[in-house]
């Protein structure tokens, strides 16, 4: 069993999974302020049995842009703690693979996918304790290739549109995946790792 993780700011891609959930007992690993883009899978939790005094594995304000197979995909049978995702954007073919999770929660998570869920055999008892609060599908519209994908465009569905955070979650977020600061202001933040672009932003690529 390997120790917990916070992997927070950080781009993956090309990749066959970006990031690889392996077992863990009484840890959390969290992902936040992320990309992973153009990977075979995004997220990917291959752990059978999850043991120890329930888990959270939140991923949170992280940006998931045309992944070749799915952006996340848990294949749990048990999970006791659960799976919860904030103001996350899934962007591409296939977004959200459930197995059989327990429970998991979606707040703020805007899904613009050809198939944005799929809940494997998670059945109706499981469901129940599932929580999506304002989880919607809408036109996504990011930016798919150079040195920043999944970079909100200007009319992009992403902005102006998470939710405040659980109190949980510590001041780091209070950044982007490139540092700049949030807007913070209740119900007005962005949805994904990037802040909207500043109008003139100039990139200069060596």
């Amino acid at each position: 069993y390997k120790l917990g993780l916070d992997l927070t700011g950080c781009v993956f891609t090309d990749c066959t999974r970006g990031y690889w959930f392996r077992a863990s007992r009484t840890v959390l690993d969290r992902v936040s302020n992320c990309v992973f883009a153009s990977n075979d899978y995004g997220i990917y939790d291959g752990v059978i049995v999850q043991e120890g005094k329930g888990h959270k594995r939140p991923v949170v304000h992280s940006t998931f842009v045309s992944n070749r197979t799915w952006a996340v995909y848990y294949s749990a049978t048990h999970h006791p703690g659960g799976v919860s995702h904030y103001n996350n954007a899934y962007t591409g073919d296939k977004g959200l693979y459930v197995h059989a999770f327990d429970p998991i929660t979606l707040d703020h998570c805007l899904f613009d996918c050809n198939e944005n869920t799929r809940w494997g055999q998670k059945d109706n008892t499981y469901r129940k304790k599932d929580s999506t609060n304002t989880c919607f599908s809408a036109f996504a519209d990011v930016t798919l290739d150079g040195l920043m994908p999944g970079r909100p465009n200007a009319g992009s569905a992403l902005l102006h549109a998470g939710g405040t955070l659980v109190p949980a979650f510590p001041a780091d977020l209070a950044v982007d995946v490139e540092g700049r600061p949030r807007n913070l202001n209740p119900g007005h933040i962005d949805i994904g790792a990037y802040r909207a672009p500043l109008k003139g932003l100039i990139i200069f690529v060596r």
